[in-house]
């Protein structure tokens, strides 16, 4: 596992964050080597979940691979570094030395409107060559947002898919990234996410 020494990129997340109003945060931070090689596993699927009990809400997305998930005490010491955001899942592949972060933000102060155009601008204006599009889901259940880029600057891919619930005004970004994995691979990897009521 060499994924920048267990680090995860956090820069996806910032430019979340500065856009809501609330304030930034650096842009790495460290996920210890042991915290990943420590993570539980979990077994081969194609499908992914994360439950997020303070909203009721199921968070699910397609990938492949085995991935392992670091445990509720390595989560909750990785949360304390940061205000204005949380980590609700942290997902490791060995294989394909990719990381998937989901977090959330909540709640969201700005309108739907002027949240994803501020978003657009502000990834557009640290990664010009960021692939950025936005839309709704076929059910009209949710806004979503997608950007992905490639930050020389930590030689890591990141591809984000960012969802935002207005009924609750919370945002989940769902981002993965990789130092070795194409742009493509990581967009497959995170495609067609979907949100749902938790079932209780």
């Amino acid at each position: 596992m060499n994924c920048k020494k267990g680090y995860i990129l956090l820069l996806g997340l910032t430019i979340l964050t500065s856009v809501t109003g609330c304030k930034k945060n650096n842009t790495v931070s460290s996920i210890s080597e042991q915290d990943i090689q420590l993570a539980q596993t979990v077994d081969d699927s194609s499908q992914l979940t994360v439950n997020d009990t303070e909203n009721n809400q199921q968070i699910i997305f397609t990938t492949e691979g085995i991935y392992r998930t670091l445990d509720n005490q390595s989560l909750e010491k990785y949360n304390k570094q940061y205000k204005s955001f949380k980590t609700i899942k942290y997902f490791y592949n060995d294989d394909k030395d990719t990381s998937i972060a989901v977090a959330k933000v909540a709640p969201l102060n700005k309108s739907k409107k002027d949240y994803f155009s501020d978003l657009e601008k502000n990834v557009k204006t640290i990664f010009p060559q960021a692939k950025y599009t936005q839309g709704v889901t076929n059910d009209n259940q949710h806004s979503y947002a997608r950007y992905s880029y490639h930050d020389p600057k930590n030689g890591l891919n990141n591809a984000c898919d960012v969802i935002l619930m207005e009924m609750t005004k919370t945002l989940y970004s769902i981002c993965a990234i990789s130092p070795s994995q194409s742009i493509e691979f990581l967009k497959e990897a995170v495609k067609n996410v979907s949100v749902r009521a938790l079932k209780q």
